[in-house]
């Protein structure tokens, strides 16, 4: 259950201060666009920003009430300065609506998200359906996650509502990618952009998330002690929520240190290409899993870059002998390509064992002394 606040789901948005700017002078002078794209990678806080959007349109008492003093700007030694448009980006936070969007309960809000690979033309037509009812409130909202999964019959069908939505009708949309998102999708909305989170935002969203799935979770235990684990998770996590609780998961931590340690003694000389195999193959078991090894091999190769041209920070600052290692190749842009290729191929199905097998192979055949022997 999301939890709610005196200032509404926006005080528990971390980051993303271009974004909020946009909406709250969008708010202040009446033209918010009925329909909004935000872009940006996952585990940013496109779906936050939305539901705390929404709440703010719904919400029963900002019509009667002025934002609350949290959200006006103060100067040291003065009166309270006047308000200023960004004030506009508050909600109650306690009466009836505010709650029930933040359980996602309200009749006001309809939050769709593919089913499957796609979003369907099912799912279009209950979007039309939501929004051609009597409204129950001064506004409707519609949060679209994966705009662009949109397949094109759904697509096709919701092109005129967008293009014209019903007065007191919001649709926000949310995509990883701009360039996904149909061209004729795109013209129809306000596109903002979200960044990825800095090291310290990522901290607090992580405190902030702990506190959300409540203390007796493991995993929120855990998350609580994010400000103990080492930065290199906060780079690994390229500024993604998502990613950064990936890490919290100590199968994801030990496959993490199995690959490292066994790629290293292959590199020494101390392991044959076979027994690295074996020593990988367990932690090869899933697609997800064999994901989770390339996405450490592409990261460990940028740090190599890095080391190579003495540049900072690095992701896996831990392994520096390694990295040393893989900076002293004389192919490493060709290895950052391949490592690129073998994620594109476990993607294809291609069987996993044989995609690694095969790309380490290659290594071991192109530079014996740098980079091991396969025996």
């Amino acid at each position: 259950m999301a939890e709610v606040s005196e200032l509404g789901l926006i005080s528990k948005v971390v980051g993303q201060s271009g974004a909020k700017e946009t909406l709250a002078r969008s708010l202040h002078s009446g033209r918010l666009a009925p329909v909004q794209l935000f872009v940006g990678p996952s585990g940013v806080g496109k779906g936050q920003m939305a539901l705390a959007l929404a709440q703010i349109l719904l919400c029963e008492r900002r019509g009667s009430k002025p934002p609350l003093p949290p959200m006006t700007s103060v100067t040291s030694g003065s009166a309270a300065a006047p308000t200023t448009p960004t004030s506009e980006l508050w909600a109650c936070g306690v009466c009836g609506s505010c709650q029930r969007v933040a359980r996602r309960e309200s009749e006001s809000l309809l939050w769709l998200e593919p089913e499957g690979a796609q979003i369907k033309l099912e799912q279009a037509h209950q979007l039309l359906e939501f929004l051609s009812l009597k409204s129950w409130g001064e506004s409707r909202v519609v949060i679209l996650a994966g705009a662009d999964a949109l397949s094109p019959q759904a697509a096709n069908a919701l092109l005129k509502i967008l293009e014209e939505p019903p007065e007191n009708s919001f649709v926000l949309l949310l995509a990883s990618q701009l360039a996904a998102v149909l061209p004729t999708l795109r013209s129809r909305s306000q596109v903002l952009r979200f960044q990825p989170l800095s090291s310290e935002e990522l901290r607090q969203a992580l405190a902030l998330r702990a506190q959300s799935v409540g203390a007796d979770d493991a995993k929120a235990k855990d998350t609580a002690q994010a400000e103990a684990f080492p930065d290199w998770i906060l780079e690994a996590s390229q500024g993604r929520l998502d990613v950064a609780e990936q890490w919290l998961d100590s199968e994801l931590l030990e496959t993490k240190q199995v690959f490292f340690s066994s790629l290293n003694h292959w590199l020494s000389g101390q392991l044959s290409l076979t027994d690295l195999m074996e020593s990988l193959n367990p932690h090869l078991s899933s697609l997800s899993q064999g994901l989770f090894v390339s996405g450490l091999l592409q990261q460990a190769l940028r740090d190599a870059l890095f080391v190579r041209f003495g540049l900072e920070p690095l992701i896996h600052s831990d392994q520096r002998p390694l990295l040393q290692t893989l900076a002293a190749s004389n192919k490493l842009f060709d290895q950052v390509e391949e490592s690129f290729q073998l994620e594109r191929d476990l993607k294809a199905n291609v069987e996993r064992r044989l995609c690694f097998e095969a790309l380490f192979y290659g290594w071991a055949q192109a530079s014996r002394g740098a980079l091991g022997r396969a025996r």
